[in-house]
């Protein structure tokens, strides 16, 4: 055996354990790539329904809402999504403003419920520990989103507290609540869709797909 195929086998014997654990390394971050945008995918169309039944309930649908609405209700095909929805949303866009606005607040005055719950990302959660894998960029946007689901919902336990109180006070106050409500799901719309947006952008500008 020649010097020179020694000297070749020592180098295959030292490097290839790092080849291998690269290749395992990346092949893990496709897989987990993978894996958190379908999760987020889903966060997103839940957030964008959130925001349009917040925003039904204020009549505050506007054209420009549902053509952001339309792309992601078109997007999602996951378990949580109605068959026929996109042709719905279609329908609602046809409808003028004004029309839609009236339609809402006859639907409000009739006293339509609203019920709020808490989102999670549970894949997500548990395997925070190999972020680690990505770069920044890709770890700061996912950070960013469910820090702002925090924030999300801690706001819903408010306004569950804030709803509760409707049972309980009555006059003047009964007023002051309902008053408080309706500005805390503007702004609990506006966070679901800036969450929404977010994962929009995890989407198209990670570059970890």
């Amino acid at each position: 055996m020649s010097i020179l195929s020694l000297i070749l086998g020592w180098l295959i014997g030292i490097f290839s354990p790092g080849i291998v654990e690269r290749i395992r390394r990346e092949r893990r971050r496709r897989d987990l790539v993978r894996s958190i945008l379908s999760e987020l995918t889903s966060l997103q169309y839940m957030m964008a329904i959130v925001a349009y039944r917040l925003r039904s309930k204020l009549a505050t649908v506007t054209d420009e809402f549902l053509d952001w609405l339309a792309p992601i209700v078109a997007h999602y095909d996951g378990p949580e999504k109605p068959k026929g929805q996109e042709e719905r949303v279609a329908k609602v866009r046809e409808i003028s403003q004004q029309q839609r606005r009236e339609v809402d607040l006859y639907i409000e005055s009739e006293g339509r419920g609203l019920t709020l719950k808490q989102y999670s990302l549970p894949f997500l959660q548990s395997v925070s520990n190999e972020l680690p894998i990505f770069s920044l960029d890709f770890q700061r946007r996912v950070l960013h989103v469910k820090a702002r689901l925090d924030v999300f919902n801690q706001h819903t336990s408010f306004l569950q507290a804030q709803f509760n109180k409707t049972f309980e006070v009555t006059g003047s106050d009964y007023d002051s609540v309902i008053k408080n409500l309706s500005k805390g799901y503007s702004q609990l719309a506006e966070f679901a869709e800036d969450i929404a947006n977010a994962i929009a952008e995890i989407e198209s500008l990670s570059g970890e797909k």
